[in-house]
């Protein structure tokens, strides 16, 4: 049986290649031709005879479309278990490695699909036969939401076969699979695909880029889901009936880029802002350039104004910090006298050449007759750059010297009160239309005026992209409302190369709908027709509006923006651990007072949502350890499917203000550990090509730093869990894989003590190797993935014991004991024991926690240089990491990890003074939040 359906295979395939390679189309193994029953049939065979004489190379096609049809049915967690009949036959590394050079055999004989990306990368051998099954099961779903989602884009593109349209679902896709983001990099498949849908009905196709039954499975199984059926035919529909042009008028010009490459924005200077207050009274201020931006773009370091400080004009105060200037940059502060000539708002002083060269000409206002601030939304009155005005907008006007009032009265300017001493000020409100007379009255005070016909959009607001284009959506309809400032006839109107057409108008305004447009850039060119007594003579100077006319965006990507409020965590990048220990939180920015309902969501290994599950009510402004509260429930009601996730979303939904979600991905990797809470087993499931050995170790969490190893049989058999847990590696390629396992309580827990962490961390080890030891330890825990009851808990106390058994080996046993009682008096204490020069410790007792982590380092090593502890800013900033963030600290290897350690252990005073720093901004971090609460 098996040898002849070898050769009946062989014939397909061969009969299929002749077809195709002309066009270049590959040939897929999922498109063998055969039956369900067959295929059936076929796998129990070929499994009998794995047993018997195990993988041959006489049946080798058989195995391939085995394995392809395994790989369609394939659910995104374990491939190898739908190869087998008999489990765990495929368990050996030959057998898979032999089925890979199978494939590669396949693709050199009948040109077969080669992956290529991350999952061929990390998933070398099991790669092949998903690519060969074109479109496996798990990710129809989301192929068929990404297609409706982007079907106008891919409706342009659809006329193109080469891999552009591939690359275009690849570089578009933010949904939340992993695996099908790896499978959208199989662009030449993908592509294939997209294709086939739209030349399916098309009777001249010269050869089927996939077996039309093969393409009906994948269509059939694609509509057995109602969403994956609703959206695969609004796309196909889509891409088989739109063919939209690009308008003559775009010529070919590449579109206007309103930024450069990073970092080749312009640092604007300081400029002019007001607000007008009751009483025709008028605050005065100065918005800050972005000094950060401005010393990093000169290649310099914040460190630089630590030493320096400022001065604002007319400020008879003590000066300030000029560390201050970058919590003011891009903000506005008052001016209570306005600077002199040549006098900037905030003078420097005491900072170095460099430094002042970059800041000082940011810091000086430009000298103007007088500066022209227009009103914006937000009620800010802001410098117009030009010094000139518009109908239909309202200005402040600041002088240092001020007008004669028939001058000012004929301009249309009224007197305000400024509290800011040195200048005038004038408030200017126009209306639509800007009479001559004004317009030369206002030129009088050298205040230009700019007057003409101007393009407004009506209706719909268009989007505004990344260029300076207003955009409209192709299934939107452009309204535009094209105004004068004085009364005319009418308007000519010309659109991309169009004949001029001339509409007339009974007043100043003209509102204009165009009819259905391509796809591109269009311009409108438009003049109006001065009013004169014989109708429409003399045309004005022509006004050029320039538009785009693009593809409807994902909804998924305009839901979150189109929220009335925002959800985000603090700080940015932190994981859902931190946010379930309360190492981070999430905060709310919308309408205060307003109820917010909290959920979960979690996702398979496939990206569909496994779990939902509500969290509660909080208000937006309520206090922080109200959201925590909810996360601790959301955590305990779901904590088996958070286990199990392969995403998570924390979602905070607001009725008609919409929802936000932030989601916590967890990458799908080749290695990986999967627990069976049921047999109490964690099991390693390997889906690598092994270029290189297994490691396995296991670390009970009674010894936490001890490993122990295991072989590998045992792993992918399954390794039993002693309670109270253990933490399970395994070391591929210089990367380990890990989670954490904690067994289930045996009792009830009533308190910590219940949690069974006696914990064995002593070691004879020498000081410098311990720590190198423990640095390892914490990293490997820190990345492990908490998986059981109380997890998350159990793994946060060990990483805590390990980071104070470190800090004994680093500072000493009596300094450690002393910082961990966590209150005023130990710290007192400890502040004597940190040595050095007594100023040292007592600023490392009083370190702020309002730093930024660089400036908090610049600050640690001020301190270090200022009092004579250190004067090596390399030593200072390891000593500094290893007290606040020892996970991170990058040592190196070998030699060099030896020597960073022995560099910081020969100065442990500024390693006590680091971890003295570090414990007294956690207890301050501590009590802020309780009184918070």
């Amino acid at each position: 049986m098996l040898a002849s359906a070898q050769q009946q295979i062989e014939r397909h395939f061969a009969e299929l290649a002749t077809v195709r390679k002309p066009f270049g189309f590959p040939v897929y193994a999922l498109e063998h031709g055969l039956t369900a029953d067959e295929i059936s049939s076929l796998a129990q065979a070929a499994s009998d005879d794995l047993q018997r004489y195990g993988v041959r190379n006489e049946i080798w096609l058989v195995w391939v479309v085995l394995a392809a049809e395994a790989g369609y049915r394939y659910g995104g967690e374990e491939f190898w278990s739908e190869l087998e009949i008999v489990p765990h036959e495929w368990r050996n590394n030959q057998n898979r490695t032999w089925l890979r050079h199978r494939f590669k055999r396949f693709s050199e004989r009948f040109a077969g699909p080669v992956p290529v990306g991350r999952w061929a990368r990390h998933f070398s051998i099991i790669a092949w036969p998903i690519a060969n099954a074109i479109l496996p099961r798990y990710l129809q779903a989301h192929f068929a939401e990404h297609l409706f989602a982007h079907s106008y884009s891919l409706a342009e593109l659809s006329s193109s076969n080469d891999d552009q349209i591939g690359r275009f679902l690849s570089e578009h896709y933010s949904g939340s699979s992993t695996r099908f983001s790896d499978f959208l990099q199989q662009t030449h498949l993908t592509t294939t695909i997209i294709v086939a849908l739209r030349e399916e009905e098309e009777t001249d196709a010269p050869a089927p880029r996939i077996v039309p039954a093969v393409l009906q499975r994948i269509v059939d199984d694609l509509e057995k889901r109602r969403t994956s059926k609703d959206y695969l035919r609004a796309a196909r529909k889509v891409i088989n009936t739109r063919r939209a042009s690009v308008s003559a008028a775009l010529g070919g010009q590449e579109p206007h880029q309103t930024t450069g490459a990073s970092g080749s924005q312009a640092i604007t200077g300081a400029r002019l802002v007001a607000r007008r207050m009751a009483e025709r009274s008028l605050l005065i201020g100065a918005m800050f350039p972005d000094t950060a931006a401005a010393l990093s773009k000169a290649g310099l370091a914040t460190t630089r104004l630590t030493s320096a400080t400022i001065r604002l004009a007319g400020a008879d105060a003590r000066p300030e910090p000029a560390l201050s200037l970058l919590t003011f940059s891009r903000r506005d502060r008052e001016l209570s006298t306005f600077p002199r000539v040549g006098e900037p708002i905030a003078k420097l002083e005491g900072a170095d050449l460099e430094t002042s060269g970059v800041l000082d000409p940011l810091l000086q206002l430009r000298e103007h007759e007088s500066w022209v601030l227009r009103r914006y939304a937000d009620g800010l009155y802001r410098e117009v750059l030009g010094g000139h005005v518009r109908p239909g907008h309202a200005y402040v006007v600041v002088s240092r010297t001020g007008w004669p009032t028939d001058a000012t009265e004929a301009a249309g300017l009224t007197p305000l009160i400024a509290r800011t001493s040195g200048v005038t000020a004038y408030a200017l409100e126009l209306g639509s239309t800007l009479s001559e007379d004004q317009r030369l009255a206002l030129a009088k005070l050298k205040i230009g005026a700019v007057t003409g016909s101007r393009v407004e959009p009506l209706g719909l607001a268009p989007l505004y992209r990344s260029t300076d284009r207003p955009t409209w959506l192709a299934n939107e309809a452009v309204t535009l409302r094209i105004i004068a400032d004085f009364d005319v006839a009418g308007f000519s109107v010309q659109l991309d190369q169009g004949p001029p057409e001339v509409l007339p108008t009974d007043g100043t305004e003209l509102l204009l709908e165009l009819g259905p447009l391509s796809l591109g850039v269009h311009k409108l060119r438009v003049q109006a027709l001065e009013h004169a007594q014989e109708a429409r003579r003399g045309v004005t100077e022509a006004a050029e509006y320039e538009f785009a006319v693009a593809v409807p965006r994902p909804w998924p990507e305009t839901m979150r923006e189109k929220a009335g409020f925002r959800l985000i965590v603090e700080p940015s990048g932190a994981t859902l651990e931190h946010l379930f220990s309360r190492r981070a939180r999430l905060r709310i920015l919308g309408p205060v007072g307003r109820t917010v309902h909290w959920s979960l969501e979690t996702f398979d290994a496939s990206g569909h949502r496994f779990v939902s599950g509500p969290g509660g009510d909080t208000v937006v402004g309520g206090k922080a350890a109200n959201v925590a509260a909810v996360l601790d429930r959301l955590r305990q009601s779901n904590s088996d499917a958070i286990d199990i996730a392969h995403r998570i979303d924390v979602v905070a939904s607001m009725g008609e203000l919409g929802r936000q979600a932030i989601a916590f991905p967890h990458k799908v990797d080749p290695l990986r550990w999967h627990y069976d809470v049921s047999e109490e087993k964690v099991r390693l499931i390997d889906e690598t090509a092994h270029n290189s050995p297994v490691k396995i170790r296991i670390y009970p969490l009674s010894q936490p730093v001890s490993p122990q190893s295991v072989d590998y049989e045992s792993a992918i058999a399954g390794i039993r869990v002693p309670s109270p847990g253990l933490l399970a590696a395994v070391i591929f390629e210089r990367r380990i894989y890990s989670m954490f396992i904690s067994a289930p309580a045996r009792t009830k827990l009533n308190r910590l003590q219940d949690l069974g962490l006696r914990q064995a961390l002593e070691t004879e080890k020498s000081d410098r190797d311990a720590v190198l030891m423990f640095l390892a330890s914490l990293r490997r825990w820190e990345r492990a993935r908490p998986v059981g009851p109380q997890a998350l808990l159990r793994k946060l106390i060990t990483i805590e014991k390990i980071e104070n058994e470190m800090g004994e080996r680093l500072c000493g046993h009596d300094f450690m004991r002393t910082i961990i009682e966590r209150n005023e008096r130990s710290f007192h204490q400890a502040q004597r024991m940190v040595g050095g020069s007594p100023g040292f410790g007592v600023k490392m007792r009083s370190f702020p926690i309002t730093y930024t982590k660089e400036e908090a380092l610049a600050a640690f090593i001020y301190s270090a240089k200022l009092y004579s502890i250190s004067g090596d800013e390399d030593q200072c900033r390891t000593a500094f990491e290893i007290a606040f963030n020892p996970s991170k600290l990058r040592t190196g290897g070998g030699d060099d990890a030896r020597k960073l350690i022995d560099h910081i252990l020969a100065n442990r005073t500024l390693l006590r003074g680091a971890f003295l720093a570090r414990a007294t901004t956690r207890y301050a971090e501590l009590n802020a939040e309780l009184e918070a609460c």
